[in-house]
């Protein structure tokens, strides 16, 4: 079955940022992987170092979808946010969240052990 990832950039309202980790974390990585489709998911930080791009999203979430039609599944999950099925919390910046669907263009690589 084909395999994609699912990039979800994200950030909280302003001072919202122990929420925002608590219900991402605690409900809607949770309410993400219920959908048909999403088989896997990690969050991550941004980490402050130089050459990092100014104004990039501090969060990040990349799940991944086994799936024929990756378009139904993310379909699927829009339909819960919109009709409710899903929470989406007040500390999350809606107007903030960007979402890239990637699939593979070659194998994954692993460095070999010695």
């Amino acid at each position: 079955m084909p395999h994609f990832k699912y990039v979800v950039f994200t950030e909280p309202k302003p001072g919202q940022d122990d929420a925002y980790n608590d219900w991402y974390d605690k409900q809607h990585l949770a309410e993400v992987l219920a959908v048909d489709g999403f088989v896997a998911a990690q969050r991550f930080k941004l980490v402050d170092v130089p050459g990092n791009p100014q104004g990039a999203s501090r969060y990040l979430a990349i799940y991944e979808i086994e799936a024929d039609d990756p378009g139904a599944v993310i379909d699927r999950l829009t339909a819960l946010g919109t009709t409710g099925g899903m929470v989406l919390d007040d500390a999350l910046d809606l107007a903030s969240a960007k979402t890239i669907l990637y699939r593979p263009i070659a194998e994954r690589m692993v460095k070999n052990s010695l």
